[in-house]
């Protein structure tokens, strides 16, 4: 692929890539830890919408914003937002114990 389609050729490549060894790990967590895909996937629905999210977005402004290092940064931190933003809009655990953390931290008495 990358010969031919050069940098859109090693993106697919890398895609498929991903996505073979996720779904050889889901199905050796399935079958030897004996978690269910079902559950690991209602573990995952926030990050899932928040990639899916964050990759629109993403995608979009670099559709509408010329490509140089100052809006590619800024781009960057927009999907970074949207992401967190994903994540605190469906009360993910792990990121509230996190904040829980961080801003609690000084209140130890």
């Amino acid at each position: 692929l990358i010969p031919r389609f050069a940098a859109i050729g090693a993106a697919i490549g890398t895609i498929i890539a991903e996505m073979t060894v996720t779904t050889i790990q889901f199905w050796a967590v399935e079958r030897i830890v004996g978690i269910s895909m079902k559950s690991i996937l209602q573990v995952s629905r926030s990050y899932l919408l928040g990639t899916l999210m964050m990759g629109g977005v993403g995608c979009f402004l670099t559709s509408i914003l010329p490509l140089n290092t100052i809006y590619m940064f800024g781009i960057v931190f927009a999907c970074i937002v949207i992401y967190m933003l994903v994540l605190i809009a469906t009360k993910d655990k792990a990121l509230m114990i996190l904040l829980i953390r961080l801003f609690h931290k000084g209140d130890k008495k």
